[in-house]
């Protein structure tokens, strides 16, 4: 059987400073990142694989780290027998001075320079490589559009028909259908279509798209290998692939998805509504974690009883040194009694009483602004009767 296999990652982000960090968890997260793409290179070894593919955005920026560079070339080494393509994206375009350009990299990896599509032939794999650049930091022209592997040989290494061959490109770019338009290299689905690939490796969106097909070629966004913050929620990973042909000739693709975060940020509500001791809140929050090693956003909802007054600072103490970070999000409200609160004579109750007064002559009046403004005003102000209004009352890192 006439097949190849391949691994196809992107977006790995190399040297993101992780500024919503603390500089040593930042530190930390930065090497994870370099141990992330280390698991890769072991998963080339172990699958065995012809091919890998990283389609943009390899580097946070175009100037990273010389000890970043060095690993690079360590780790790709340990895979001379593997054929490695990069295609640069918008954060690590191929710039003059930019490390692609600068540096000596390994004879089995191979760098696409040029905005413009070229080819590079293997022969002795039966494959076809295309690929482009971005040698700028935006384009908003399709790098696909008009292109089809049936008219092309430019830039090719070495003659070869793309008959009987394999067709694929590494591209970073994003998908658009219609008169949609971006920055980013908008490829449309119609450009995927004619283009007459077997396989189209997509970077650029950090969320993992199966491989869907627009006519014969198959296209997938593998999306990035570990997230960097919360908006890169749950598991992340790589693709690995098999392409080969059927008894007619067709070309047919088997893949997996392969998670290979070290850390996964997550987004947690907790209902904490009848909850009249800390301690019962931070056995629901327990309840609701995966993994100490995560970063969380915890957002607490719910009503709390009468009397009890949430303290985030008990919270944080408790689960500050098990677990790597937690972001909180006080959403409660309080069940309060405020016409009965409002008959007190002393402070508190003549507080209450002035402020529904304000609230009602508000709702009278229509004016639901004002209403929310007495509203959120009083529930503060009881607070401060209780010495619990903190600065940022509703965000704790």
């Amino acid at each position: 059987m006439n097949k190849i296999k391949f691994i196809h990652c992107a977006d790995l982000h190399l040297d993101t400073p992780f500024s919503g960090l603390s500089p040593d968890k930042a530190s930390v997260r930065r090497d994870e990142l370099r141990l992330n793409f280390s698991k890769i290179i072991d998963y080339c070894i172990s699958k065995e694989v012809d091919f890998l593919f990283i389609a943009g955005d390899l580097f946070d920026k175009p100037h990273i780290s010389d000890e970043t560079v060095l690993f690079l070339k360590e780790s790709f080494n340990k895979i001379k027998n593997v054929k490695v393509f990069i295609s640069p994206g918008n954060h690590d375009p191929y710039m003059p001075g930019a490390k692609y350009e600068i540096f000596t990299w390994p004879e089995n990896v191979h760098i696409f320079k040029e905005k413009e599509i070229t080819k590079i032939s293997l022969d002795t794999l039966n494959t076809n490589i295309y690929g482009a650049a971005f040698t700028a930091p935006y384009t908003d022209r399709n790098l696909l559009e008009n292109f089809s592997c049936s008219n092309s040989s430019n830039g090719s290494s070495r003659s070869a028909s793309n008959e009987g061959h394999f067709n694929i490109m590494i591209m970073h770019g994003e998908t658009i259908s219609g008169n949609q338009s971006n920055s980013y290299n908008p490829i449309s689905l119609i450009s995927i279509l004619n283009s007459g690939l077997d396989y189209l490796a997509l970077g650029h969106k950090h969320e993992f798209l199966p491989p869907q097909k627009e006519g014969a070629t198959y296209y997938s966004y593998c999306g990035s290998p570990e997230g960097r913050g919360f908006d890169e929620l749950d598991e992340k990973g790589i693709i690995y692939g098999e392409l080969y042909k059927d008894t007619l000739g067709e070309t047919r693709l088997n893949y997996e998805f392969i998670p290979c975060s070290s850390r996964i940020y997550r987004e947690i509500t907790v209902d904490v509504t009848g909850c009249v001791t800390h301690e019962e809140i931070i056995n629901k929050i327990s309840a609701a974690l995966v993994s100490t090693s995560d970063l969380y956003k915890i957002f607490l909802t719910g009503s709390l009883k009468c009397g009890f007054l949430l303290d985030l600072r008990i919270i944080i103490s408790r689960f500050s040194e098990k677990y790597f970070f937690i972001k909180y999000y006080n959403h409660t409200t309080t069940e309060i009694d405020f016409e009965e609160l409002s008959k007190e004579t002393m402070l508190k109750g003549i507080f209450t009483k002035r402020m529904l007064r304000k609230i009602e002559d508000a709702r009278q009046k229509g004016d639901k602004q004002e209403e929310t403004l007495y509203t959120h005003s009083l529930l503060t102000g009881l607070k401060a009767f209780e010495s619990e209004v903190f600065v940022y009352d509703n965000q704790v890192n």
